[in-house]
């Protein structure tokens, strides 16, 4: 990995201990933000160390952040929707059988060439 893309993920880290030092008054997060950096500028080592351990960790919270934010989309907008829609409306998709014990249903329809412009 390049030595920048080291130094940005070292100075995203610190930047964000910092900035929850602030919010919490925690003197124990200022003391890693400086030791982070300190390690960032002088170990490369080390540096590159801590941004492999940054990076998998984003793909692994990125992961599973993923599925939980799908699933609360489904369950919170999608399936009171599809509740709301099935109460109210008839069934579109033609999923009950008819009279005759079967899916399929006449159509009695005759084609002009009206029906062919714009099938899309």
């Amino acid at each position: 990995m390049k030595r920048e893309k080291n130094l940005e993920t070292i100075l995203t880290i610190s930047t964000g201990l910092l900035i929850l030092y602030l919010i919490f008054d925690v003197k124990l997060l200022l003391a890693f933000a400086i030791v982070i950096s300190i390690v960032g500028l002088f170990l490369e080592f080390l540096s590159r160390r801590i941004t492999w351990l940054w990076m998998n960790l984003a793909i692994f919270l990125g992961r599973i952040n993923s599925k939980i934010l799908l699933t609360l989309v489904f369950f919170i907008f999608l399936v009171p929707i599809a509740f709301v829609y099935r109460i109210f409306n008839k069934d579109v998709l033609k999923l009950k059988r008819n009279k005759d014990g079967t899916h399929y249903f006449n159509r009695d329809h005759e084609f002009s060439s009206k029906d062919f412009d714009n099938i899309w």
